[in-house]
């Protein structure tokens, strides 16, 4: 699976909880949220992401597949 499938397999609620995550931790330098950190653990152990590069890519995508979820609403 690849990490944009990946990321696109996620529900509604687990996105929202995994962009809150990344938007926070843009804020305030600090990743403390579980769900981003869990995404990241999922894009390196099914998609053969890097550990070092997880969470950059975690973030990323999170937050891309949310733009265009949410620019597909009516």
């Amino acid at each position: 699976m690849s990490p944009n499938e990946l990321v696109r397999t996620l529900t509604d609620d687990e996105l929202r909880r995994a962009t809150s995550d990344a938007l926070t931790w843009r804020k305030q330098g600090i990743l403390s949220g579980e769900k981003l950190r869990e995404v990241a653990q999922r894009l390196a152990a099914e998609a053969g992401v890097e550990d070092f590069d997880s969470n950059r890519m975690a973030d990323a995508l999170v937050v891309e597949e949310a733009a265009a979820r949410f620019a597909r609403q009516p």
